[in-house]
Parts: structure tokens; C-alpha cells; sequence
């Protein structure tokens, strides 16, 4: 049960930092609420499409402390994949600490993981 519980406390941290946004270098700090991850995949695949037909794109953005930027297809890109690298090291955490927890021998070795360290910013 103290396993259990200790996970569930995992999955919610996990989802807390998922969705708590994170930076692009040289363009700013994305949203990742589900919504937000939803709307930067749907702007990435307009970026591939655009490019594969040679045509122009360009999207205004509004980053996470409201400003606006205009993305062209690579920053936008650029972007999608920042935001995937974010989720996917989040996943990487979570499953980590469940290894941990999975071979915690004792309540000392439970409370012992540090869950709340080693997210990302």
C-alpha cells in the first residue's frame, strides 16, 4: 500500500512538471498544458507541411508570460521538439523512481527516494 501510494505521488508530480511548461532556447518558455502540447502539434505539422511544399510559414505564438513571437517552420519545429524532449524526460523520472520504489525493502527505503528532485525545470 505505502508503494502504491508513493507511486501515485510520482504520476502526479510527473504530470505536474509535464504540464508546467518549459524553454525553448533562443525563443522563450512554451506552455504544456494538455492544450498548449495539442496546439504546438498541430503548428508542427503545419511547419513539416509547409516545408515539404517549398511555401512560406510563419505563426504568432504567445509564449507562457503572455509576449508574442512569430515562429518560422524551424522554430516552430525547433520548438515541437523542445517540448517532446521536456515530456519525454519527465516519463524518463517517473519510471526511474518506480524502479526505485518497485525495490524499496523497507518503509525507511520508501521514504528515503527523493521524488520531489531531478525534474525538469
Amino acid at each position: 500500500e505505502l508503494k502504491e501510494a508513493r507511486w501515485l505521488d510520482v504520476k502526479q508530480l510527473r504530470d505536474q512538471h509535464i504540464d508546467g511548461g518549459c524553454d525553448v532556447p533562443a525563443i522563450g518558455r512554451f506552455d504544456t498544458d494538455v492544450l498548449s502540447r495539442s496546439n504546438i502539434n498541430g503548428a508542427v505539422t503545419g511547419a513539416f507541411m509547409a516545408k515539404v511544399a517549398a511555401v512560406p510559414f510563419a505563426v504568432q505564438w504567445k509564449l507562457a508570460d503572455n509576449s508574442l513571437v512569430e515562429l518560422d517552420a524551424d522554430q516552430m519545429i525547433h520548438a515541437g521538439q523542445a517540448v517532446l524532449a521536456h515530456v519525454s524526460t519527465c516519463h524518463g523520472r517517473s519510471q526511474a523512481l518506480g524502479l526505485l520504489i518497485a525495490a524499496a525493502g523497507s518503509r525507511a527505503d520508501l521514504e528515503s527516494i527523493d521524488i520531489e528532485e531531478g525534474w525538469p525545470a
